[in-house]
């Protein structure tokens, strides 16, 4: 698939109800055949990234930056983009490294 303008990008995602193989094979063949490469629309993902990082800010807005004698100062955020433009949160547990992914780094702006 290619991108027809400016106005899409692509996203790959896995195919519904796709199954692993039981058996263990090598290399990463196995693995592309249950992805999917879709089309979103830039607008929608952008509109959907901008209430992403509202909802962080929120959350973050709401807590603390002090941690007993330590200050935080930097976040990692790890998210994923489904095929149909929705930027979700990674959970524990989710293999970030089979997932892909966007890792986003907030730094404290210096006083």
């Amino acid at each position: 698939m290619e991108i027809s303008d400016s106005e899409t990008i692509l996203v790959i995602g896995s195919v519904g109800g796709a199954t692993e193989e039981k058996r263990q094979e090598r290399g990463i063949g196995g693995k592309l055949i249950s992805n999917v490469v879709q089309g979103v629309s830039v607008p929608v993902l952008k509109k959907n990234m901008e209430s992403f990082f509202n909802q962080i800010k929120e959350i973050l807005d709401s807590g603390t930056d002090q941690i007993g004698a330590f200050q935080i100062s930097e976040i990692q955020v790890y998210a994923q983009i489904t095929g149909d433009g929705q930027v979700a949160l990674m959970g524990s547990g989710v293999k970030i490294e089979a997932l892909g992914g966007i890792k986003f780094t907030l730094c404290r702006i210096p006083r």
